[in-house]
């Protein structure tokens, strides 16, 4: 078995223990607005894996050799309940080498690599924003309603030390539909 397989197995084992303790909900018990947000993020997590991350890891085998990586890493998807249950939804053949939780089930994982040698990691989340965590001018071009609030979709792509990208995308809900507000408002690129 090699290093990268070793990896894989821990981390897997690690995060069947992790669902264990918290399960994924079955996709018809999510909330209106859990549901909407875990069509946002499955088809985000759609498009990384046909569009951006094949583009993306191609970078990465370019630099493999140099940095000692893997040529060809596990994706950990990291995101929150809702885009948990569209993973188990788009990857349940298993085929893929990609495997998914939450951030902190990833952090507390007893097997580390630190230096991304046999791992990349995809972020992509909702967080809830406070009106007063929402820049002035972006809150003047979309202003809410009483019965709306904020949520920021955070997404990020790391494939290496000092090798990333991410954005903030920033979207608003009724508590049953979410709409997107301002795509990529804030990016990087490291």
């Amino acid at each position: 078995m090699t290093p990268r397989q070793a990896y894989e197995v821990d981390l897997r084992k690690h995060l069947e223990l992790c669902r264990g303790v918290l399960a994924i909900p079955p996709r018809e018990s999510l909330s209106p607005e859990g549901e909407a947000q875990c069509q946002v993020l499955g088809g985000h997590l759609i498009r990384w894996l046909s569009d951006w991350g094949p583009q993306l890891l191609q970078e990465r085998a370019v630099l493999s050799s140099l940095q000692g990586w893997d040529t060809e890493p596990l994706i950990c998807f990291q995101s929150d309940l809702s885009g948990l249950v569209a993973a188990r939804e788009i990857l349940k053949d298993g085929r893929a080498p990609v495997v998914w939780g939450l951030s902190s089930d990833f952090e507390s994982a007893p097997t580390r690599d630190d230096e991304f040698r046999y791992h990349v990691d995809l972020h992509s989340t909702f967080i809830p924003l406070s009106t007063e965590n929402v820049a002035l001018d972006l809150r003047r071009q979309h202003p809410l309603s009483t019965s709306e609030t904020y949520f920021l979709h955070r997404e990020e792509s790391i494939l290496g030390p000092l090798f990333a990208r991410g954005a903030h995308h920033l979207w608003k809900s009724d508590g049953r539909e979410l709409m997107l507000l301002e795509e990529a408002f804030e990016t990087w690129v490291s």
